[in-house]
């Protein structure tokens, strides 16, 4: 019988982790008696927001040698080539990060074939340099095939990003603007309420449902000295986020991969705020990219705080809402996970 064991490399935010557990799902499905193996970073307990209850998965946590720790790199590689020694691994399916590059190295001395998963419009430094050594390069928009050199482009193949599943519920659309940062919350955006919290207060009739990340609630709840208005809802966390997007007229959030991802798969207009130190401006990049296409408004990180009255216009005008979720339609590609799984070969 074939072997069929597979390690999976990701980095440790939601926008590497919930595409990399989608495709992990689906090759168990598809192939019951193999292992999936996903090595991330330590510390990664994010991981455990996505995971089901009863799922029983293989990870490796990797150290962290951001500070290109010669020592630490080396301790990782040896770490990954002794996993696929022992599981006898053949395929690596890599979603990105600065953790893929001991993966690699591992990968290319056991002989193991290389695929890469590109979530951004703009491939990420990690993945680019993975592109020389790859069987196949799956993308999630179309653009981002001019983003590698044409000797490449051969092996690239459109998939679309992965994403949860959802069973789609009859929850009716309403009167309500949601905040997102992103898994790990984003102050920007926290303290655009926090500064706007009379106005808030002033638009009485909608809801503002905010999900400050983990670390940040208590600082906003203290920031807010709990004087919160009826029609603000800070959430530090959701499970059942898809419900609160599927409720809202609009999202306000930033551009991360999988945050678009999950705003086109369910049609949600939005203004998108891009984080402006994500590396390589990667998340401008997707944030203009979705605006050109008629998906959404982008708006600075330096010019939300007095966007206050814009998001309250877009919000109150049907025609644009409409607009941006027409555009929508063209920029959702599904069973991204099957298609990647298909092309594991």
């Amino acid at each position: 019988m074939q072997n069929r064991n597979i390690l999976i490399s990701t980095g440790k935010t939601g926008g590497h982790i919930i595409p990399a557990l989608s495709v992990g799902r689906r090759y168990i499905e598809e192939f019951s008696k193999a292992k999936v193996i996903y090595a991330s970073l330590e510390g990664s307990s994010i991981f455990m927001d996505f995971l089901n209850k009863d799922e029983n998965l293989k990870f490796v946590f990797l150290k962290d040698w951001q500070g290109f720790d010669i020592k630490i790199l080396f301790e990782n590689v040896l770490e990954i080539f002794k996993i696929l020694k022992k599981e006898n691994i053949k395929k690596v399916l890599i979603f990105g990060s600065y953790i893929s590059f001991p993966v690699i190295i591992a990968s290319l001395l056991n002989g193991s074939r290389i695929y890469l998963h590109e979530q951004n419009v703009l491939p990420g430094r990690a993945n680019k340099f993975a592109s020389i050594f790859s069987k196949k390069i799956f993308i999630s928009y179309s653009n981002t095939v001019k983003c590698f050199p044409s000797f490449i482009r051969r092996k690239i193949v459109l998939t679309g990003n992965p994403v949860r599943n959802y069973d789609f519920k009859d929850l009716k659309e309403k009167n309500q603007i949601l905040f997102l940062g992103g898994s790990q919350g984003a102050m920007t955006i926290n303290n655009f309420i926090i500064d706007n919290i009379e106005k808030i207060r002033m638009y009485s009739s909608i809801n503002f449902i905010v999900i400050t990340g983990k670390k940040n609630y208590k600082d906003v709840l203290a920031k807010l000295r709990n004087d919160i208005p009826k029609n603000l809802k800070l959430l530090s966390f959701e499970n059942k986020i898809f419900d609160l997007m599927l409720e809202s007229k609009l999202i306000v959030s930033r551009a991360g991969a999988i945050t678009l991802t999950e705003i086109s798969y369910l049609k949600r207009p939005s203004v998108l705020v891009p984080f402006p130190f994500a590396r390589d401006n990667h998340q401008y990049i997707n944030a203009k990219y979705f605006e050109e296409k008629g998906a959404a408004i982008l708006i600075d990180n330096d010019e939300l705080k007095d966007s206050f009255d814009l998001i309250i216009k877009i919000f109150n005008s049907p025609e644009r809402l409409n607009e941006m979720k027409y555009a929508l339609n063209d920029l959702f590609i599904p069973e991204a996970e099957r298609r990647i799984v298909k092309n594991l070969c």
